[in-house]
């Protein structure tokens, strides 16, 4: 019998494989050989991609808001305003026959003698809850005339004065020429408080 050759195995059936061969690599590229050291040095990677377009943004909606914002201030603005013109209307036609105080039509200043007579008059307890109910609704009238601050300031003051009137005839237990003296200025305040509110409405 033959002796197998060195290296092969007995079995017929085996594949002969060459152990002593180096296996080839498989998939494997030549090196490329390196650039010269005078070449361009590569493009960077982002020049590589295409330019980003800017990101559009939709702006009708906001223009179409904005619209509708401006036609509702607008609409508003034009109420208001229709509002407070007839106030001012309704305020000067009443304030044309506004009773003086003290000191007649302002002209002068009132002295205590117009103040004492001013204290002497009768008190009506019902027409002096009339009155603080008008002077208090006259107050909040007066409040809502923003576009017309010289009346409004003037018709406060004017139902301002005239509480305080109403509180120095109720003040029997006061020193009467003090109350006087004090009826005199509230009176000289009031008459320049009508004064300033027909001003107001010319």
């Amino acid at each position: 019998m033959t002796p197998e050759p060195t290296g092969r195995s007995s079995n017929p059936y085996a594949t002969y494989v060459d152990l002593d061969t180096a296996e080839q690599p498989q998939n494997v590229y030549p090196r490329q050989p390196p650039p010269p050291a005078n070449a361009p040095p590569p493009p960077p990677v982002a020049s590589l991609l295409p330019p980003q377009q800017p990101e559009r943004r939709t702006r009708g909606g906001f223009k179409v808001a904005g619209a509708v914002l401006v036609v509702l201030l607008l609409a508003g603005a034009g109420r208001t305003v229709v509002r407070e013109h007839r106030q001012k209307a309704r305020a000067c036609g009443v304030i044309t026959t506004a009773v003086a105080g003290p000191a007649g039509s302002g002209a002068a200043q009132a002295t205590a003698e117009q103040g004492a007579a001013f204290l002497d008059r009768p008190i009506d307890p019902g027409e002096i809850d009339r009155q603080r109910r008008e002077d208090a609704h006259n107050r909040a009238f007066a409040g809502n005339l923003f576009l017309h601050p010289r009346l409004r300031a003037a018709l406060i003051g004017i139902a301002d004065d005239m509480d305080a009137l109403i509180d120095v005839r109720l003040d029997t237990q006061g020193d009467r020429g003090e109350r006087a003296t004090r009826a005199a200025r509230l009176g000289d305040a009031l008459n320049g408080h009508v004064a300033a509110a027909r001003e107001a409405c010319r």
